[in-house]
């Protein structure tokens, strides 16, 4: 009798062991399920920075405890802020076939808090899903061989190959002289969009008229771009 009371206890202690337990819950989704609060009267501080660095306890959507590293924790409540212009001692030519489009190498990096743009492929790729204020602007001026038109020439926002904000409009030019002239020489977009991690944003000049064009972008304060987390 004795050795049958041990046998169900001894098997009862191993299906505990390996069973999940519920704490105010009948229906346990973890080994240890606790539905209410957790109270711990003492805890031994942690003085290695390596272990803070990477083993961060959170509480993820369905509250099942996982970690995280203080990168993570930081960058999730940093907000992106960048600001990047063209970068050049000298104006950039940029020659365009009707019905194309450029990438805007915006290669001079000024502030980029969460390291979320890449000045080697000028691709911006946020770290959180939120809402972003975008702000672009270039300023043209006539390339030197003469005169330049085309009756839609743009700045685009591009999300992939997804146009998500254009600003475009006649462009006519000419270099008289040592005079260079353009009517609506900059183009310039502001907009509120929302973005998540897997989304990849570019800046294009795009020439949507029917002939070839030749022109150039002054650089630096003249062209740039910034983006800013708002939500």
């Amino acid at each position: 009798m004795k050795n049958t009371i041990f046998i169900l206890l001894f098997t009862f202690a191993i299906q505990v062991f390996y069973a999940q337990v519920g704490i105010n819950t009948v229906s346990p989704i973890a080994q240890l399920d606790i539905n209410g609060d957790l109270r711990i009267s003492t805890a031994i501080p942690e003085i290695d920075e390596s272990v803070v660095e990477s083993s961060i306890l959170v509480s993820s959507t369905n509250g099942i405890v996982k970690t995280a590293t203080s990168k993570m924790v930081f960058e999730s409540n940093n907000k992106t802020l960048v600001k990047a212009n063209l970068s050049s001692s000298s104006v950039l030519d940029i020659a365009l076939a009707n019905g194309t489009s450029q990438i805007l190498q915006y290669n001079n990096e000024v502030i980029d808090l969460n390291d979320e743009f890449d000045v080697t492929t000028f691709e911006f790729s946020p770290k959180q899903t939120g809402f972003y204020e975008v702000y672009a602007m270039i300023n043209m001026t006539p390339d030197p061989v003469g005169i330049t038109a085309s009756t839609n020439v743009g700045l685009q926002i591009k999300n992939g190959a997804t146009v998500l904000a254009e600003s475009s409009a006649a462009l006519v030019g000419a270099t008289v002289g040592i005079v260079n002239v353009y009517v609506q020489p900059i183009r310039a977009i502001h907009t509120v969009i929302e973005l998540t991690p897997s989304d990849v944003i570019t800046f294009h000049i795009n020439n949507g008229g029917l002939v070839n064009i030749d022109v150039d972008l002054l650089s630096e304060q003249n062209g740039y771009f910034f983006i800013r987390q708002v939500r």
